[in-house]
């Protein structure tokens, strides 16, 4: 879709959101983006004050979020778009207490293949 494309969907959507009574919930547009280029070219062009966030940050797919309250608009990238792993994350290693001691388990558990 073209810009232009996009613009004209936004206008019809702007005059029928008109029509609507009174929202409780602010509106929010949502633009993902898989391009650094293209998520700066967006909150360049459009200006203002940006809030910047990052959604789970442990979860692999964590992304940085831009938000804008002027405009509602919110633009999205995936966070390895911006960023590199400078210390990769490392497994848990756990060390735990025996529930059973080894006889008593030995007498309840099922022998393993």
């Amino acid at each position: 879709m073209t810009n232009q494309e996009f613009a004209r969907k936004l206008r019809t959507l702007a005059d029928k959101w008109e029509q609507l009574p009174e929202q409780k919930n602010t509106p929010l547009l949502f633009v993902e983006n898989s391009r650094k280029e293209d998520a700066v070219a967006i909150v360049k062009g459009i200006g203002g004050h940006w809030t910047k966030t990052i959604t789970n940050p442990d979860h692999p797919y964590a992304r940085v979020v831009y938000a804008s309250r002027e405009t509602g608009l919110e633009v999205s990238l995936y966070r390895d778009s911006l960023c590199k792993i400078i210390r990769p994350a490392q497994p848990a290693q756990y060390e735990c207490e025996p529930l059973l001691s080894p006889d008593e388990e030995a007498d309840i558990l099922e022998p393993t293949a």
